[in-house]
């Protein structure tokens, strides 16, 4: 018995060091009001807090939430309010020195003619990737943390002329002191 929780402290004391070392500092929300036709520039800024290199891979996905308190992570062009096809980032592989920061830029290229007036939304995932290094001094698997940060990039387009569509899931109306 001593033995299994001594393995169990082992394993879990392992995550206990585990820390992002890749930082957003410039915020995690982005918003830009459009136009048909125009090209507007934004930029993520990133730094590496930790005293090794660390490359980061940085990648578009869409991005929905639901109101049962659900988000969605998927494939660019899964969500029709979808904007990854009006970004360009400038780079997707980035290798940050030891506490150096740096710029990651990205262009919003709106199109001519945009079918439906409103908001349209994606976000830049910026992920820090290890180096994979095969050991064969021991049998076993090993278990890697990965934090990821989700930078939503906010257009809207024309929003004075929407005219709201909304529809209501999960309605409880219940009595007051009740549960």
């Amino acid at each position: 018995m001593i033995k299994r929780i001594l393995l169990f402290l082992a394993f879990i004391l392992q995550f206990a060091t585990l820390q992002a070392s890749i930082v957003v500092l410039n915020g995690l929300t982005h918003f830009y009001k459009v136009e048909n036709g125009q090209i507007y520039k934004g930029q993520v800024t990133l730094q590496n807090t930790g005293n090794a290199p660390q490359n980061v891979k940085i990648f578009l996905q869409d991005f929905s939430y639901h109101a049962d308190g659900t988000t969605y992570y998927t494939a660019p062009h899964t969500n029709e309010k979808s904007n990854t096809d009006w970004i360009k980032l400038n780079t997707n592989l980035i290798n940050l020195k030891a506490k150096e920061k740096t710029e990651v830029y990205f262009e919003i290229n709106v199109p001519d003619k945009i079918a439906q007036a409103g908001t349209y939304w994606s976000v830049i995932i910026v992920e820090p990737v290890e180096d994979i290094k095969p050991s064969n001094d021991s049998p076993g698997i090993n278990i890697t943390s990965v934090v990821r940060y989700a930078i939503q990039v906010i257009t809207n387009y024309d929003t004075e002329n929407v005219k709201p569509s909304l529809k209501f899931e999960s309605v409880k109306i219940e009595k007051e002191g009740q549960q």
